[in-house]
């Protein structure tokens, strides 16, 4: 059996090392004015309080023991699916996603839903290699994606023969329309596959997708974009 390479070896062992430093005290996310929440173990608890050192800096600060969040331990890190962590709490998410991003990766599952971080910059993320990437793939075969959120819907809508929404969500500059256009690019994309129907896009101020399947927006005041794929038609299928 051939060794491991450097990096593989380097890499288990500093989750080794992480995995038994994190064993050794009770660390916690303490919320913090500036940062959110930062990293800290508790060495005492007395009267509800907790005595709690800063992981950064070593500072000790009494915090009460309801506002500190339970840490989970470091194999969880950069989970695809907020879903698997073992303490599901809002520093826990936090923390993740603000991994995954760091990393590169702007997309994490929530269970069902997909949760997305605008880059406000251009990522190699959707090129017609990585559409093929998803294309008739399950969700676990691949990292997360708004190609396999539409994926899904595309399979359903030809498996079940009902119609399909997706329901795309967020502040404003959170980058919804963006998410909307990479939905009709992917859903574009796959149509032009020999055994499904020719869909081309039609340029509006509520985009659609106008075909045998067509797919209409929805833009109520809310700030919802809703997209609903209709299935029409006997002989398509996904």
């Amino acid at each position: 059996m051939p060794a491991p390479r450097p990096s593989q070896s380097a890499e288990a062992a500093r989750a080794a090392a992480a995995q038994a430093e994190f064993n050794e005290k009770k660390w916690v996310w303490v919320p913090d004015d500036k940062d959110g929440y930062l990293a800290g173990w508790v060495v005492r608890e007395e009267d509800d309080v907790g005595e709690v050192v800063m992981a950064a800096g070593g500072e000790i600060r009494k915090v009460p023991i309801y506002a500190l969040s339970k840490m989970n331990p470091p194999k969880f890190d950069r989970v695809d699916d907020i879903a698997d962590l073992t303490f599901l709490n809002e520093a826990s998410v936090v923390h993740n996603l603000r991994l995954r991003f760091g990393s590169g990766a702007i997309y994490t599952y929530s269970g069902l839903f997909l949760v997305a971080i605008n880059p406000y910059q251009s990522l190699p993320l959707y090129s017609d290699a990585i559409v093929h990437q998803y294309r008739n793939k399950r969700r676990d075969e691949n990292p997360p994606h708004i190609f396999a959120v539409a994926e899904r819907a595309w399979v359903n809508m030809g498996e079940e023969r009902e119609n399909q929404s997706i329901l795309i969500t967020g502040e404003s500059g959170a980058g919804k329309t963006e998410s909307t256009k990479k939905v009709i690019q992917y859903l574009a994309a796959i149509a032009t596959d020999a055994h499904a129907p020719s869909l081309t896009p039609s340029h509006s101020q509520s985009p659609s997708l106008a075909g045998a399947g067509s797919f209409n927006t929805v833009v109520p005041a809310s700030g919802l974009w809703v997209w609903r794929p209709h299935f029409e038609g006997p002989s398509w299928s996904p």
